[in-house]
């Protein structure tokens, strides 16, 4: 099959998304099938296949690393046109979602949706109030997945909000896969060693976007209520975002109840290769789509080399 993949994230930037996104073209193509993918115009981009095809793009105001896409081309839409796709997926509910709508429509193609992630918690980027936006998230996502031919939820939570919001479209509960040949426990011994980590020593590991929607700030409480009553425990961010120096600063104020609070830039390759040999946490965050009973783990080809790490360790007794 040729199948059209259409994303409004995509490397190299790195989020939940563009993993996800990438992991299904690896897998399509592995499996035979000729996967193509369309996304935003990012610099620099670095594009492993000639299948890869990027809109025109503009700088997001809110979000410096992000590019939002220009969801017309005139040379798009003939490649799509001629290509001739079996099916076409969109992974978004705007942007570039309406546009793999409009092009499925026209060649008269299933359209397949991805309901990725809980959009209005994603609000606060855009500069309008915050509950009209989150309104227009909910209405314009509900809608989008009602219209589309079939639904992908990421878990049993997802599908039935959907559900709950008048959604009739079929919809298939399908996670997010895994690449078991990069990601898999190893040598804990071994990783607690590089990180400093002494064996019987409490690790709590974050790892991802340090932004509004991941609510670190989460984690940063629970950690909190360990710290008094757990000895030597140690909580590890791994990431970058725009909440970064904000949570640094919550820490340094809270500096009294621990030895250290560092924020610096690392080898995010290495740092990965750290990160792989811990067991898979459960999330924090109440934008994040799995359900609360399972674990589940992405792991990218590499870290940006601009990502960091914030350790916090509670007082040894």
């Amino acid at each position: 099959m040729r199948i059209a993949l259409f994303t409004n994230n995509y490397l190299p930037f790195y989020g939940g998304v563009t993993i996800s996104v990438e992991t299904l073209r690896q897998g399509l193509e592995a499996a035979g099938h000729e996967a193509w993918v369309f996304g935003p115009r990012l610099a620099g981009a670095q594009d492993v296949s000639g299948r890869i095809v990027r809109y025109p793009s503009i700088p997001a105001t809110t979000y410096p690393e992000f590019a939002l896409a220009v969801p017309y081309s005139r040379r798009i839409g003939r490649l799509v046109a001629g290509l001739d796709f079996d099916v076409v997926h969109a992974h978004h509910p705007f942007l570039l979602g309406p546009a793999a709508r409009r092009l499925a429509r026209r060649a008269r193609r299933p359209l397949v949706f991805t309901y990725h992630t809980r959009y209005e918690k994603y609000a606060h980027y855009v500069p309008l109030p915050l509950g009209l936006v989150k309104a227009a998230a909910l209405r314009l996502s509900a809608g989008f997945a009602a219209r589309a031919d079939a639904v992908l939820a990421p878990s049993t939570v997802v599908r039935d909000e959907l559900h709950a919001r008048g959604v009739r479209t079929p919809i298939a509960v399908v996670p997010t896969g895994v690449d078991l040949d990069r990601f898999c426990p190893g040598d804990r011994a071994a990783a607690r060693r590089q990180l400093g980590v002494a064996e019987g020593e409490a690790l709590v590991l974050y790892v991802g976007r340090l932004d509004r929607e991941k609510s670190v700030d989460r984690v940063l409480v629970a950690f909190e209520r360990i710290a008094s009553t757990v000895a030597a425990a140690r909580l590890v961010l791994v990431g970058h975002g725009t909440e970064a120096e904000r949570l640094q600063e919550r820490m340094r104020r809270r500096r009294q109840h621990l030895d250290a609070a560092d924020l610096a830039p690392i080898d995010g390759e290495k740092m990965w290769d750290e990160v792989e040999l811990q067991q898979p946490q459960r999330r924090a965050s109440r934008c994040d789509a799995g359900s609360r009973d399972q674990h589940h783990c992405h792991r990218s080809p590499r870290l940006p080399a601009g990502w960091a790490s914030l350790s916090f360790m509670t007082p040894r007794r």
